[in-house]
C-alpha cells in the first residue's frame, strides 16, 4: 500500500521574504497578513489556483509556528538558501543553453538582448548578462526599410544627365569634395562656380552644363533637408546596379540559393558606395523574398569594415589608416575630443563638421605647396580658406578648442610661416625702397634680378632703373674725352653720380678727392655727459664732405675700418655718445660722390673719455647713510671719501669708506646736525689721476 504526500513549500520561499535580511516581527506579520488576504481571495477562483491557495491556508498555524521560533526559523532559512541557490543554477542553465542557440548565427540583435536581461533578471544582473555574450550586438535586420525620402524623378534625372555630360557622376565631383563635406562649404563652393560661370566668356556648352549645376546645388545644399534628398537620392541609384549584377549572377543558377560568401561580397560592394550593412542587407532579403530565393546570412559584425572615403575602399576592423592609400579613417574631433570615423558629416557627439577634414587637409597641402613657391597671396588665400571651414562658425577672435588636431596645428604653423615670410619680404624690399631712394640705381637692378619672384610692379622699377642709368650715361660721356682737366672730369663724374650716386665708370674715372688734414681731439664735460669734439683742416677739393670714422685702441686704417659715426659738410664734429674708460682713435676721410680720398687724417694719440658715476641717491634716515650710484663703462675702482664741512680736495683729503661692488657705501662715522660731502671717484686704467672725473654729494644728518 502505497501513501501521498504533499511536500512542504520552504516558508521563506513563500512569503516572498529575503532569508539573508535581519529579522523583523512586523514585517513578518504584515507579509503574512496580505499572503492570508490574497490566498482567501483565490481560494474562491475556480481551478488549480484555488487549491493551492487553500493549501497555503492550511498552513499558517504551522508557518506561525517555526517562524515564531528562533532555531526553526534559521534550520528553515537555510533551507531557503539552498533551494535559491539551486532554483538560480537552473535558470543560469536554462539562459546559457538559449544563448548558445541564439548567437549561433554568428550575431546578437539589440532586441534580443534586451529580452534576455528582462526574462533572466531573476538570476543574473545585466552586467553578468552582457559579459557572457561573446558575438558583436546589432539592431535587428527586418525586410521592411523605412525609406528616406528622394528628389522628385524629373530634378534627380536633370542632374545626372547634366553631369554625365561633363564625366561627373555627382555634385561632390563637381566641386572636387567628398560625401562627407558640410552643407555650408558645399554652398560657399556652388555660389563661387555659379558666379564664375556667369562671368565666363565665351558662353560655351560646358559653362552653361556648369552654372545651370551650380545654380541646382546652391539650392540642394542650401538647407539639409534638400541636401538629405540629394544623398538619398545617390544612395538608391548606388544600389541599383548592384542588384542587376546580382540578378544576372542568380539567372545562371539552378539552386536558386546566395551563398553567404555572395551575400558578403554584395555587402562589401553596397559599402564602397555608402550603404550601411544593415540596410542594405534588409533590401537585399527584400529582393531575394520578390524573386523566391533562399539566401544564407553570412557571420558578420556591424561596421567591421571602415570605408576609407578618399580611396572609396574597405579596411579591416582595427585599421587606423587605410591599407590601400595610407591615408586616416579616423579624425579626433577638435571640439570635444571624439574619435569618429572620417565618412562622416558631423561628430557623432556634438555638431562639429569632421567630414570637412580631407577639404582643409587640401587647403593645407595647397597653402603649403603655395609657400614653397613663395606665392604668398595664394599660400594666405588657401589659409583663410582653411580657417574659416576647420573653426565653428560663428567664432569669433582666436579659437582655443580643448582638443586641437593636427589640422590646427598646421593651420597655425603656416600662419606663423606665412607672417614670417611677409616680413621677410618687407624688409628685403625696405632695402630696394632705399637703393631707390639713395639713387643707387645700379644695386637696385642687381636686386631685381636676384628677387623677381617678390617685387610688385618689377616692370615700373625696372623701367626707373634704366632710365636713370642712361641719363647718367649721357652726363658721363664727356668725362671719357682725351685731354680734359681733372676738375671738368670731375664734374662731369658727379653729374654722372648726382643722377646714379652707383654709377661705375663715373666711379672709377672720377679722381679721388685730397684727405682733410691736422685732425684734432678734445675732451668735453656738459651736464654729467662726457664728449669728444673734433675739428680738422679742409680737403684741398671743392664740394666733398668728410666721413668721421671712430675705432677703439687701434687707428683706423680705411674708411671702413672702425664705426662711420656721421658724414657732414663741417669741418668740426662733437661725438656726444662716445665709449669711456678706452683708449680712443679718429679718422676724417673726404668723400665725393661716394668716392673716398685715400688717405684721412687720422688722429696720432688716442683720447680716453672719462665718465662720473651716475643716478646717485642718498639715504641718512638709519642708524647709517647710504649712497648707491650707477657705474659708468670701463671704471676700474670707485674710491669715495668723506669730509666735514668743506668738500674733499684729493682722494687723501678727508676719510675713504669702503665701497661695496663699487656700487653702494655704508656710513656709520657721520654725527647728527654736521654738514659732510663725499666725493665719489672714478678710476679708468690708464688715465692721468687729475683726470680722474669727481661726483661731489653733500649731506646734513638732522639733530
Amino acid at each position: 500500500m502505497t501513501t501521498s504526500s504533499t511536500k512542504k513549500p520552504n516558508f521563506f520561499v513563500l512569503l516572498d521574504l529575503n532569508p539573508d535580511a535581519p529579522w523583523d516581527d512586523k514585517v513578518f506579520e504584515a507579509t503574512l497578513r496580505k499572503k492570508q488576504n490574497d490566498w482567501s481571495r483565490d481560494r474562491i477562483k475556480p481551478g488549480a489556483k484555488s487549491t493551492e491557495a487553500k493549501q497555503n491556508l492550511a498552513l499558517i498555524a504551522d508557518i506561525r509556528r517555526v517562524m515564531g521560533d528562533a532555531g526553526l526559523r534559521k534550520t528553515e532559512a537555510d533551507a531557503a538558501r539552498t533551494e535559491g541557490l539551486a532554483k538560480r543554477k537552473a535558470r543560469i542553465d536554462t539562459f546559457e543553453k538559449q544563448l548558445l542557440l541564439a548567437t549561433s548565427k554568428g550575431y546578437l540583435e539589440e532586441n534580443e538582448l534586451t529580452a534576455f536581461i528582462a526574462e533572466f533578471s531573476d538570476a543574473l544582473s545585466e552586467k553578468e548578462i552582457r559579459s557572457r555574450i561573446k558575438v558583436p550586438v546589432r539592431p535587428p535586420m527586418t525586410h521592411t526599410e523605412v525609406e528616406e525620402e528622394q528628389l522628385g524623378q524629373s530634378i534627380a534625372d536633370g542632374i545626372s544627365s547634366k553631369l554625365a555630360m561633363l564625366h561627373l557622376s555627382t555634385l561632390y565631383e563637381l566641386f572636387g569634395l567628398t560625401s562627407v563635406t558640410s552643407s555650408p562649404v558645399l554652398s560657399s563652393k556652388a555660389e563661387a562656380l555659379y558666379n564664375e560661370m556667369v562671368r565666363r566668356q565665351p558662353k560655351t556648352a560646358e559653362v552653361d552644363l556648369k552654372k545651370e549645376l551650380a545654380g541646382q546645388a546652391k539650392t540642394i545644399f542650401g538647407t539639409e533637408a534638400i541636401r538629405k534628398k540629394y544623398d538619398e537620392t545617390l544612395r538608391q541609384s548606388t544600389l541599383t546596379p548592384l542588384l542587376k549584377d546580382l540578378d544576372d549572377t542568380m539567372k545562371r543558377t539552378v539552386e536558386k540559393t546566395l551563398r553567404a560568401e555572395q551575400v558578403d561580397e554584395f555587402l562589401k560592394a553596397a559599402h564602397k558606395v555608402g550603404w550601411d550593412e544593415a540596410r542594405a542587407l534588409a533590401r537585399l532579403k527584400k529582393h531575394v523574398a520578390s524573386h523566391l530565393w533562399s539566401m544564407e546570412t553570412p557571420k558578420i559584425e556591424k561596421d567591421a569594415r571602415q570605408l576609407c572615403i578618399r580611396c572609396k575602399k574597405l579596411n579591416e576592423k582595427g585599421r587606423v589608416k587605410c591599407k590601400h592609400c595610407d591615408e586616416p579613417l579616423f579624425v579626433s574631433c577638435p571640439n570635444c575630443g571624439e574619435i569618429v570615423p572620417c565618412d562622416v558629416i558631423s561628430c557623432t557627439k556634438c555638431p562639429f563638421p569632421v567630414g570637412d577634414y580631407p577639404y582643409v587637409e587640401y587647403l593645407l597641402e595647397q597653402c603649403e605647396q603655395a609657400l614653397k613657391l613663395q606665392d604668398l597671396d595664394n599660400a594666405q588665400q588657401q589659409l583663410d580658406e582653411a580657417e574659416v571651414t576647420w573653426i565653428p562658425r560663428g567664432h569669433r577672435g582666436p579659437w582655443n578648442p580643448p582638443h586641437p588636431d593636427q589640422l590646427l596645428e598646421r593651420i597655425r604653423h603656416n600662419s606663423t610661416e606665412i607672417q614670417r615670410l611677409k616680413k621677410e619680404r618687407t624688409d628685403t624690399l625696405r632695402k630696394l625702397y632705399v637703393l631707390m631712394k639713395d639713387k643707387k640705381f645700379a644695386g637696385a637692378g642687381q636686386f631685381l634680378n636676384s628677387h623677381p619672384e617678390i617685387v610688385e610692379d618689377r616692370e615700373k622699377y625696372q623701367l626707373s632703373i634704366d632710365n636713370r642709368t642712361k641719363e647718367a650715361e649721357e652726363k658721363y660721356k664727356p668725362a671719357k674725352k682725351t685731354g680734359i682737366s681733372d676738375d671738368l672730369k670731375r664734374e662731369y663724374c658727379r653729374a654722372a653720380l648726382r643722377i646714379c650716386a652707383d654709377y661705375e665708370p663715373a666711379i672709377r674715372t672720377l679722381p679721388p678727392p685730397s684727405p682733410p688734414s691736422h685732425l684734432k681731439a678734445e675732451k668735453q664735460t656738459s651736464s654729467g655727459e662726457a664728449s669728444a669734439v673734433l675739428d680738422w683742416k679742409a680737403s684741398t677739393s671743392s664740394g666733398v664732405k668728410y666721413v668721421i670714422v671712430r675705432k677703439t685702441e687701434t687707428k683706423p686704417e680705411s674708411v671702413k675700418d672702425g664705426t662711420v659715426l656721421d658724414t657732414v659738410e663741417e669741418t668740426s664734429y662733437r661725438d656726444t655718445n662716445p665709449e669711456t674708460g678706452v683708449d680712443l682713435y679718429y679718422a676724417i676721410y673726404t668723400t665725393d660722390a661716394g668716392v673716398y680720398s685715400r688717405t684721412g687724417a687720422v688722429l696720432s694719440a688716442p683720447i680716453i673719455i672719462p665718465q662720473g658715476v651716475s643716478d646717485v641717491t642718498i639715504n641718512g634716515s638709519g642708524d647709517y647713510v647710504v649712497i648707491t650710484w650707477k657705474v659708468p663703462y670701463n671704471v676700474k675702482d670707485v674710491v669715495v671719501v668723506r669730509k666735514r664741512g668743506s668738500e674733499p680736495r684729493s682722494k687723501s683729503d678727508g676719510v675713504k669708506i669702503p665701497v661695496e661692488n663699487n656700487k653702494l657705501i655704508k656710513d656709520t662715522g657721520t654725527d647728527d646736525g654736521s654738514t659732510y660731502y663725499y666725493a665719489i671717484y672714478s678710476e679708468y686704467p690708464g688715465l692721468d689721476p687729475k683726470e680722474q672725473p669727481v661726483k661731489i654729494i653733500p649731506f646734513k644728518r638732522r639733530a
